[in-house]
């Protein structure tokens, strides 16, 4: 009685033992579908992680370029994210705020602080475009912007043709139909208007300073820094007039202003520098040369008196 030789796997009677070999076996050798599914699967995961990788770059990629450009759509903020000074940085980052760009940030201050002024404070050291990105933004969300000083107390300003700006309690405007520049107070009241400006030159109204960086035609860069207690300087037409403004020039010298009585009108003056202390008086139209600062004094179009004053040094 002859032994029969069975598949150890399936159980099935061998033919030929000599032969066998658990892939020549009929009943257990494994078709080629079989042995393509794993393979199948493998390349479904892979492919599969390759286009999770690929949605996550450009995601990111998109993040970054909508930051850049401000293009991303205003993310729910809580009212306090956007109370704080706004910072912008030379590099566009954000400071003082949780949002991460001025389309997010101005949407925001627009609901919760309607016809309020948003604070910024730019980055001296930021291109000029970064100031035209802001005031570009917040008009889309019809925000006022006041310009404010950082803990250096200077800040970089492009003013342009036509425009007002605000800087801390003042107002800056560049005219339209002359080469001047106003200064306002918080009040309102026009201060001064500075003509003849030149590149490198420095101007200011008390406290305000302004050094000119570029003159050009349509726009005018300058830094403007904040110097509490500090006196006029340069020349241009003085308009609010009282006792006790002063006004400075290059050597040492200067001009106090020592009474104002706008119903004469009469203004008398004392001019200080290279060791003389000599006082004038002046009423309208009356000019009066000392130490090479002329002024005179003139009725203003509004109907009020200003002090025109050179340096011929």
């Amino acid at each position: 009685m002859s032994v029969k030789t069975l598949c150890p796997r399936c159980k099935t009677e061998i033919v030929d033992p000599a032969q066998f070999n658990s892939l020549t076996c009929p009943s257990c050798k494994p078709s080629p579908w079989k042995m393509s599914v794993p393979w199948m699967f493998a390349a479904a995961l892979c492919a599969t992680v390759l286009v999770a990788l690929w949605i996550a770059a450009w995601k990111m990629k998109t993040a970054k370029v909508a930051a850049r450009m401000n293009l991303q759509d205003p993310a729910p903020l809580s009212a306090a994210a956007v109370t704080s000074r706004l910072r912008v940085g030379a590099d566009r980052l954000l400071g003082g705020t949780e949002a991460r760009t001025l389309a997010e940030y101005f949407a925001r201050w627009a609901k919760d602080h309607p016809g309020r002024e948003a604070d910024v404070e730019i980055d001296p050291a930021s291109p000029s475009l970064r100031q035209q990105e802001v005031l570009d933004e917040a008009r889309k969300h019809q925000v006022p912007v006041r310009f404010v000083a950082g803990d250096s107390g200077r800040a970089r300003l492009v003013l342009r043709r036509g425009d007002r700006l605000k800087m801390e309690s003042f107002t800056l405007q560049f005219w339209l139909s002359a080469e001047n520049v106003s200064v306002y107070n918080a009040g309102g009241t026009h201060c001064v208007e500075f003509d003849r400006i030149q590149k490198g030159e420095r101007r200011a109204w008390q406290e305000l300073q302004l050094t000119f960086l570029d003159v050009e035609k349509d726009a005018l860069a300058m830094e403007a820094e904040l110097k509490p207690g500090a006196a006029c300087f340069g020349r241009g037409f003085y308009r609010h007039l009282k006792a006790g403004l002063r006004i400075e020039f290059p050597r040492d010298r200067s001009l106090t202003v020592l009474d104002w009585d706008p119903v004469k009108p009469s203004l008398k003056l004392r001019f200080d520098g290279s060791g003389q202390s000599l006082e004038e008086t002046l009423g309208e139209k009356g000019e009066k040369r000392v130490l090479a600062i002329t002024c005179r004094l003139l009725p203003a179009p509004d109907k009020d008196f200003m002090l025109l004053v050179d340096d011929l040094d």
